[in-house]
């Protein structure tokens, strides 16, 4: 994440740092960007939209409800999140980020440090979306809620060469939601899986 730009975009409390909304296709690229406040989505909020994040920090932005980093909804072609860092976000569930309805993918992207002020809910990353691909990533101290990585009724997440480490609980689905993790790091956490959905586990490292 070195080469991260140092181009900041910073709201400093006042609303959203960006908001996106429509049939549009929006690419932001080594931006840093912080100091968002608003009900869902603090730091960048995004509708339907085609959004790529490609080396971003998105950081110390603050949401109401959901998605204190970003809250990405109901994109048709979907978005795409890489090598970015999400980190010191706050929301009352999804501290990092929340995906809804929306198709897209996270690589090489790492969810740190973020924090939900409910307790359910996850800290770090909430899944809505029908099918996520978590690739590469690193999940490490995200705290408050019921885990690091919710996923939520009838979402599934599929997650493969990660690390998760010291979270209370790493992943966890609820009824109706699924995940397949493959390859997975786990270190320090409390519980690594829980349900009462369905987690299947394979090639898991400690």
């Amino acid at each position: 994440y070195s080469s991260v730009d140092p181009s900041i975009l910073d709201a400093e409390g006042q609303g959203r740092v960006l908001f996106v909304s429509g049939n549009v296709t929006v690419t932001l690229k080594g931006l840093n960007i912080t100091g968002g406040a608003g009900p869902e989505g603090g730091g960048v909020y995004s509708q339907g939209a085609n959004l790529t994040l490609l080396r971003c920090q998105v950081y110390a932005n603050q949401a109401e409800t959901q998605g204190g980093g970003l809250y990405l909804a109901d994109s048709a072609t979907g978005f795409e999140i890489v090598n970015t860092l999400i980190y010191n976000n706050t929301a009352g569930s999804g501290g990092g980020l929340v995906t809804v309805g929306a198709n897209g993918s996270l690589i090489n992207t790492v969810i740190a440090e973020n924090q939900a002020t409910q307790t359910s809910g996850a800290a770090g990353l909430q899944v809505y979306s029908p099918s996520l691909p978590l690739l590469h990533g690193t999940i490490v101290h995200n705290t408050g809620g019921s885990a690091g990585i919710v996923v939520s009724p009838s979402a599934q997440l599929s997650m493969k060469n990660t690390i998760v480490d010291n979270q209370t609980v790493g992943v966890q689905a609820e009824a109706g939601g699924s995940a397949t993790l493959d390859h997975t790091l786990w270190w320090a956490n409390g519980t690594n899986t829980q349900g009462p959905g369905s987690i299947v586990s394979t090639g898991d490292l400690s």
